[in-house]
């Protein structure tokens, strides 16, 4: 398998001056620290045993960008997790935007991730307040996805969820009727572009401006 370091190390140098100060400071840091992992930059560790044999390792960098290292820590976090769910069934909800918004959100993270946090949980909620669907305040737990498989940039979230919250009294736990369906699809993505486009259009006027009207006719 090719090491995603061995990838940078053949064509970053290429990437990097035809994008230069494009680039974000946190993914030339990420870059750096992957390709230090593991080599002679980082330092390493003599490990001798009674036995009289020794073996040598370099540090890993610790990032969690770095496959070499960032890997293990997940499957601990995940074992970690892993301990507290609860007795109930768990739904996996997943919230995108159209690609002609890929653009301006990689040009302006900083604004757009929160946005997609604060906005996306806040439909989830919504939703599930509402008695028809569910009538409870929900626990969730989120990602940030940047990137497919393909390596293309295409921001969108999932989140773990339980099926059932607390009432609003905060005394009772309400469970889904059926423990294979949680909310309604077409309810959830109007909430959601709803809440997006007004988020934008109150609080950033002038990015909102640079977004086609027809993007928030797409279903």
């Amino acid at each position: 398998m090719v090491k995603l370091a061995e990838i940078l190390r053949r064509h970053w140098p290429a990437y990097e001056a035809r994008f230069g100060n494009a680039i974000p400071l946190a993914h030339r840091r990420a870059v750096a620290a992957i390709l230090s992992c593991r080599s002679p930059t980082q330092g390493g560790q003599l490990y001798r045993c009674d036995c009289g044999q020794t073996h040598f390792a370099f540090h890993s960098c610790g990032h969690r960008a770095c496959n070499q290292c960032g890997q293990g820590d997940a499957a601990e976090w995940s074992t970690r997790q892993t301990t507290k769910l609860l007795p109930v069934p768990y739904f996996l909800v997943t919230f995108t935007v159209p690609e002609q918004l890929r653009r301006p959100i990689r040009s302006h993270q900083a604004i757009f991730y929160p946005l997609l946090f604060g906005e996306s949980a806040g439909t989830l909620q919504d939703v599930a307040a509402n008695p028809k669907h569910l009538g409870a305040t929900l626990g969730l737990l989120g990602v940030l996805h940047t990137w497919t498989r393909q390596l293309e940039y295409h921001p969108h979230l999932h989140y773990l969820v339980p099926g059932g919250g607390l009432s609003s009294d905060g005394l009772r736990w309400k469970r889904v009727k059926n423990p294979g369906f949680f909310l309604p699809q077409p309810v959830l993505a109007a909430r959601w572009r709803n809440r997006f486009k007004e988020h934008l259009r109150t609080r950033h006027p002038e990015l909102f401006c640079q977004i086609p009207a027809k993007v928030w006719l797409i279903n």
